[in-house]
């Protein structure tokens, strides 16, 4: 059976989501599919190689936290562990608007995220090289952004207990999950806790997003 074009897959299953998205942010993702896929055949930036497995698992993915995100405000996001830039570039190409943090302890995933960010023409995206832990007690980050995100980071506890040192004092964790990881995380001691299942569109693979708060 012949494969759909990469713009037909992502439009479709952005449809079934309920996503919206620009022409040119359409473009921008196809320019992103590209050097994804280009960087990948030299370092390990991903295990999925497929034009529809990406889009699915990564793109859409990725995009489905934009609900969850305030709208039309300059918001600063941190993504602990983004890898390949996920979720936080595909975030930033819906949300123009938003401020973005990148930290990968691996030089050459850092590498080409400086490279896509420069042909994506994203403003406002700063890339570090670190690993995330050194980063708790920075007066640069410590307490500093509106949301924290983290996607396939870590078990669910140490992602929450990675985040929490860079939330300021009414910003939000925004974890991506399994719904076995998110029954497994549960609602931290002294922390509101809100869940949305869904199902991703062509696999159908159940997942699940965490939004946390401090309870007052």
């Amino acid at each position: 059976m012949k494969q759909k074009p990469a713009r037909s897959l992502l439009l479709e299953g952005a449809e079934k989501l309920g996503l919206s998205l620009l022409p040119e942010q359409i473009d921008q993702f196809m320019v992103y599919l590209d050097l994804l896929k280009r960087w990948n055949r030299r370092m390990n930036l991903t295990a999925l190689t497929g034009n529809q497995a990406i889009i699915e698992k990564h793109f859409l993915d990725s995009l489905m936290g934009a609900g969850v995100i305030e709208t039309g405000k300059e918001l600063r996001v941190f993504d602990i562990g983004t890898g390949a830039g996920f979720p936080s570039i595909p975030l930033k190409i819906q949300r123009p608007e938003i401020s973005v943090t990148l930290v990968d302890s691996s030089r050459k995933k850092t590498a080409f995220l400086l490279n896509l960010c420069g042909n994506l023409g994203l403003k406002t995206v700063r890339v570090l090289t670190e690993r995330v832990e050194t980063l708790h007690h920075s007066p640069d980050h410590q307490s500093h952004y509106d949301w924290v995100v983290a996607r396939a980071f870590a078990k669910p506890a140490l992602t929450f207990r990675t985040a929490v040192p860079f939330r300021a004092p009414t910003g939000r964790i925004l974890l991506y999950l399994s719904p076995s990881g998110a029954e497994e995380l549960g609602p931290p001691d002294g922390w509101a806790s809100s869940r949305i299942d869904y199902a991703l569109p062509f696999s159908e693979s159940k997942r699940s997003l965490v939004l946390l708060s401090r309870s007052e």
